[in-house]
């Protein structure tokens, strides 16, 4: 009688520390910061060219597009698409899902100015543009290869 039930109590109150314990992880766990980045888009330029850029110029961002930004966890890894807007003045993202847009090429000019029309168009005044850059691609989703 009184020992099972003292064997019982004591195993009442392991559970209970247990349960105190993962309420405690729980919380600082929850409570933790996390590291989130907004990626508008991922561009490969050759360093030759940003060597070259001074401030005041433009960099066009190909691909780019405010209705598809990635929004990645710290190690990279895309946790939901988002459309960049604002609210009450400051930046905002509009959480979405995490489909992925189709690419989108582009060629990226070292000043901004547009490229060149499609017969070549040199002439005075004209830029030759960079080699196109070359969005990354999304990193693999957890448990695809």
């Amino acid at each position: 009688g009184a020992a099972a039930r003292a064997r019982a109590g004591a195993g009442g109150s392991a559970v209970a520390a247990e349960a105190e314990w993962q309420a405690r992880v729980s919380a600082t766990v929850l409570s933790s910061s996390a590291m989130l980045e907004a990626v508008l888009v991922r561009l490969r330029v050759p360093l030759s060219a940003v060597l070259r850029w001074k401030p005041g110029e433009m960099v066009l961002l190909p691909g780019a597009s405010l209705a598809s930004v990635s929004l990645e966890a710290g190690d990279g890894r895309r946790l939901m698409l988002a459309k960049l807007g604002q609210s009450r003045g400051d930046r905002a993202l509009r959480l979405g899902g995490p489909e992925t847009p189709p690419p989108r090429p582009a060629t990226l000019l070292a000043d901004g100015a547009a490229p060149p029309p499609p017969n070549g168009g040199a002439g005075p005044g004209t830029r030759a543009p960079l080699p196109a850059a070359e969005p990354q691609p999304a990193p693999a989703k957890p448990g695809t290869t």
